[in-house]
């Protein structure tokens, strides 16, 4: 599947590769290089759906337009709580928000 994926990546049908890529890691979640591929392309496949959703914009077809623009794409799972994320910074706002409950 990876390399299908890749396959599917070089030829910029990013939405063909994400699902590839996202079957492979569906069998191995703990691959990195399955992480990193999917993570990778569902970038490029957001990209892609921005840019051809301008461009269609440009030419006058909006219908087509909006369904790539607001195209969901599906999202990560946080792999940290906010606080622990955002370090101190975190730890800030979590003290003062305990505070003001008091």
């Amino acid at each position: 599947m990876l390399a299908a994926g890749r396959a599917a990546e070089i030829r910029k049908q990013y939405d063909a590769a994400l699902e590839l890529f996202e079957q492979a890691l569906s069998e191995d979640p703990g691959d990195s290089g399955y992480q990193l591929a999917m993570r990778r392309v569902r970038f490029q496949a957001g990209q892609a759906h921005v840019e051809r959703g301008l461009k269609l914009r440009a030419d006058g077809k909006t219908a087509q337009a909006l369904w790539n623009l607001r195209r969901p794409m599906p999202s990560i799972p946080p792999r940290r709580s906010p606080s622990r994320r955002c370090g101190a910074r975190g730890r800030f706002w979590s003290a003062k928000r305990n505070s003001d409950k008091s």
